[in-house]
């Protein structure tokens, strides 16, 4: 299993737009995105589930944890766009960027 740490997803706050993968050592397409709980207003990738997420990754599944922007700093839509972005815009590239020919 390998673990890439604090990848950058965003641009409007990039401390925490931020998100980990970890991969599994054989090809795989299974993935699964984590977002940690906390009310949107605490939590943190690293600290709710971590080693479940190795584990994951053992058992040939790519895990993505994503950290997103929390009130008060951030307003209702800022969340959901985080969410999208870290789904949808970057970790599709991100992905490729770190496990080649992903199938």
């Amino acid at each position: 299993m390998e673990l890439v740490k604090d990848i950058v997803y965003g641009t409007e706050n990039p401390g925490k737009q931020i998100l980990d993968l970890y991969l599994p050592d054989g090809n795989t397409s299974n993935v699964l995105i984590y977002f940690h709980g906390g009310g949107l207003e605490s939590g943190d990738k690293s600290t709710d589930l971590p080693d479940n997420f190795g584990m994951l990754a053992d058992l040939c599944k790519i895990v993505v944890s994503s950290d997103y922007r929390m009130y008060p700093d951030a307003v209702f839509s800022d969340f959901i766009e985080d969410s999208a972005a870290a789904v949808f815009r970057n970790s599709s590239i991100t992905l490729v960027k770190y496990r080649p020919f992903f199938q």
